[in-house]
């Protein structure tokens, strides 16, 4: 799988990838890219945004 991955990016795309990657300070699995897009600053991913804003 890793091999797959190095053969698809070099370097420094997947710098930047980490660069953009956001984690959500709850459950730690990633924010899509879409949640990030609509809303830039957010540090939760949605499900755990709603629970938080219960």
């Amino acid at each position: 799988m890793q091999a797959i991955f190095w053969a698809q990016h070099t370097p420094a795309q997947f710098a930047e990838m980490m660069n953009q990657a956001r984690f959500c300070c709850d459950c730690g699995k990633l924010i899509p890219a879409q949640r990030v897009k609509a809303v830039p600053h957010c540090s939760r991913c949605v499900d755990c945004q709603e629970l938080a804003e219960q």
